[in-house]
């Protein structure tokens, strides 16, 4: 791992614990949080650890592909990344493993948006080349990763119920026929005005933080709302 000019290595875990400060903050709080770094957040992480700014989004992709095991030659990839033992509390260093690896995975999505192109297969393309994914360990990241996704997304929002929405409401759901890659989609294909106008609909509809309902029912209140806003 990259080292501070001056101290310690930065180990992964200080890295993981600077991406939840960073994205999953109580200033997100009662509000729709997402996995996707905004504008400035790779260089809060590096500020937050203490490293010059450019070297946040390198130590975020370096932790992720640790953490997924691109290299590991005793474990298949997500496999250990999967089994560790977590579970949520509120103690403020206890955060979900794979942060780092959640956050890469949705770069990958997101970086789909440009060409409208959301094939499984372009997705995965882009995610090894932001991991530097060898050519002989592709197959079995896809396979590691369709394997444990449900496990480290799931993580993500029990942690996030847990606080009750004090650092955001959870939005990491798969829906349709894209199990897999519907779970970093669902945190990348909003642009953020999308999102803005997503927590002003929750506010006006007064829908409380960590509040769940049928995808009919919020079908039905997004449909009336969106009907307001044009008249």
């Amino acid at each position: 791992m990259a080292s501070r000019s001056s101290g310690p290595i930065i180990s992964p875990r200080e890295v993981n614990r600077a991406v939840a400060d960073a994205i999953f903050s109580e200033a997100m709080a009662g509000r729709p949080v997402y996995a996707l770094p905004g504008d400035g957040v790779p260089e809060q992480v590096a500020e937050l650890l203490g490293v010059e700014p450019k070297q946040g989004r390198y130590l975020i992709r370096s932790v992720a592909a640790r953490q997924i095991g691109i290299n590991s030659a005793v474990s298949r990839p997500f496999e250990e990344l999967a089994g560790q033992y977590w579970v949520p509390s509120l103690a403020e260093d206890v955060v979900p493993p794979g942060l780092c690896a959640i956050v890469v995975l949705t770069w990958a999505a997101e970086s789909m948006r440009d060409d409208g192109d959301f094939a499984a297969n372009n997705y995965y393309e882009r995610l090894h080349n932001l991991l530097d994914t060898p050519q002989s360990r592709r197959t079995a990241v896809v396979d590691g990763y369709r394997k444990h996704a449900e496990v480290l997304w799931g993580r993500l929002n029990t942690w996030l119920e847990y606080w009750e929405g004090a650092r955001g409401v959870p939005t990491a759901y798969a829906a349709g026929s894209m199990r897999f890659i519907g779970l970093p989609l669902s945190q990348a294909v909003l642009r953020q005005a999308d999102r803005l106008l997503l927590q002003q609909f929750f506010v006006e509809e007064a829908l409380p933080a960590g509040y769940s309902m049928p995808a009919s029912e919020i079908e039905v209140l997004i449909d009336g709302w969106m009907t307001r806003q044009q008249l």
